[in-house]
């Protein structure tokens, strides 16, 4: 079953949900009885942190639109003064858009843990027809704890706010973003190495593997070996199951030239090494899906600001790598169907269409829905938002189809041991307009008190609070503001890392997240 949900899956730190589904599930007040809206599952509670609970809901509508309208109405009372579907609708404090045989959620906010909530759900089809469904929600405590790993070694750890080891894992290899599942599983890429991949960055991936909280593996999946593409840096799971992965690939010298590259971007192995993504199915290991820079590449004697979809392959760069493009992020959105890139060395995010079918996606309709960051990158003038690159790069809310975006600004500008890095929050208009983003928040700098800096990796996530989790990764400090700026939270890594022969010990960390876990 397809899946599209329409709020946030990052959780705040104090309430978990069970949710009990009243007797009198179905209560209809059709207009016309056989073009009502159904439940066909839920709701059931499918998140929660802090204050927040998300509810969530399958349905099929019959009108001709096969869409509809959501209201949902809770209270700590009972529903004595909202009845009927008419009055849900009216009074509702949350409402949004459901597509047939797609997944809906629905937030609950300010909410108190340990009490009880009375809840109805109330289907609107384009016809004006009513279907309603109650539910219960009891909310209990859930703790915080962040997951990070130190690039250094293979392992991953599960900390408390008072810094206590509360999990460790082993990885067959080195690793760079790691992710807690479902039962408290780990998904994470690994290092495998490759005989075509020799040095840059393809170290950082070409296998995944799942580990259940004991540290055993459930799940692994290698592109192994393979003489054109390997896994690197970043992954992200899809809502049905599927893990999104980018891939590098090997291009040969004279293909490179063929293709317009300007040949300082000929590695020391005589290849280009491009990038492409892969949708990989991980019940039968199949790539089901995938998206090829080299498809959407500018051609020689074409001015790019006329092509701004298409990728310039003699753009002169000024961040350079083994790695032509260096993409070190990828998230999903579910409502729009689209994929996020955060290119480093070109100083850009861009957006690509994964609503297509691969023959499409090879074509025009494949090319860069959006991108943003660096005006020259595509022949116009400005300045570069991200002077140094960026990291992180994905939507807060990957189930909204008006998410804003948040990233870590690596930021270089000085070069001379005064920089500070920041993290942005930018918000995208649709429909997309190449270059055209609006950065709603920034912090660190000059504009937040508390200053870091990381000329690598890193990350930045929103909480439920509406505080963030900053990650500077080259530091190892991770540290948590409130919704204000203050700093309420700080642990530096200076404990898990691997010596080197020069003497150094090295504590780099990736990414880190925040999770609301019931680990008593």
């Amino acid at each position: 079953m397809k899946k599209t949900r329409f709020t946030s899956f990052v959780f705040g730190p104090l309430a978990g949900v069970f949710l009990v589904i009243a007797a009198n599930a179905f209560v209809a007040h059709p207009a016309k009885a056989d073009t009502a809206p159904v439940f066909t599952s839920g709701p059931t509670v499918s998140t929660v942190a802090d204050t927040v609970a998300d509810i969530s809901f399958t349905a099929d509508s019959f009108a001709a639109d096969q869409n509809g309208t959501y209201y949902l109405y809770y209270t700590d009372e009972t529903f004595s003064e909202v009845d009927t579907s008419e009055e849900v609708r009216d009074s509702s404090q949350q409402t949004g858009i459901f597509s047939t045989g797609s997944e809906a959620v629905a937030a609950l906010t300010d909410l108190s843990a340990n009490m009880a909530y009375y809840v109805k759900v109330v289907l609107e089809d384009s016809e004006g027809v009513l279907q309603e469904k109650p539910a219960t929600i009891i909310l209990e405590t859930l703790e915080p704890y962040v997951l990070f790993a130190p690039m250094a070694t293979p392992d991953a750890y599960l900390i408390d706010m008072d810094g206590g080891i509360r999990n460790t894992w082993q990885l067959t290899d080195l690793t760079t973003s790691v992710y807690l599942l479902e039962d408290n599983q780990l998904l994470a890429p690994y290092h495998v190495p490759s005989q075509y991949f020799q040095e840059g960055d393809a170290w950082v991936g070409g296998g995944i593997e799942i580990l259940d909280w004991c540290g055993n593996r459930v799940y692994s999946y290698e592109l192994k070996d393979n003489p054109r593409y390997h896994l690197h840096h970043d992954i992200e799971r899809m809502q049905n199951g599927n893990i999104l992965a980018t891939a590098y690939e090997r291009i040969t010298r004279q293909d490179a030239i063929d293709l317009g590259f300007d040949e300082s971007y000929i590695n020391e192995y005589g290849e280009v090494w491009s990038d492409a993504v892969f949708e990989i199915d991980l019940e039968t290991g199949e790539i089901v899906w995938e998206w090829h820079v080299k498809d959407h590449l500018l051609r020689s004697g074409s001015e790019s600001s006329d092509y701004p979809g298409l990728i310039n392959p003699a753009y002169p760069l000024t961040l350079n790598s083994t790695d032509w493009l260096h993409i070190n992020a990828i998230d999903y959105n579910e409502a729009l169907k689209q994929i996020i890139l955060s290119v480093r060395n070109f100083k850009e995010i861009w957006i690509i269409n994964h609503a297509l079918t691969e023959s499409e996606a090879r074509g025009h309709l494949g090319d860069l829905l959006f991108r943003f960051g660096n005006p020259e990158a595509y022949g116009e003038s400005g300045d570069a938002e991200f002077d140094r690159g960026q990291h992180d790069v994905h939507w807060i809310d990957p189930n909204s189809a008006t998410s804003n975006i948040l990233l870590y600004n690596n930021k270089d500008e000085y070069h001379d041991g005064t920089d500070t890095s920041t993290v942005v929050e930018l918000k995208v208009d649709t429909p997309y307009e190449f270059g055209s983003a609006t950065i709603v928040w920034e912090y660190g700098d000059d504009t937040g008190e508390e200053k870091f800096y990381s000329n690598v990796v890193s990350s930045v996530q929103r909480l439920p609070t509406g505080g963030n989790l900053i990650c500077s990764g080259a530091d190892a400090e991770m540290m948590e503001i409130d919704e204000n700026g203050n700093k309420v939270w700080e642990y530096v890594n200076t404990e898990y890392g691997a010596a080197f022969p020069d003497g150094s010990f090295v504590t780099h960390v990736f990414r880190a997240k925040k999770y609301y876990l019931d680990l008593e």
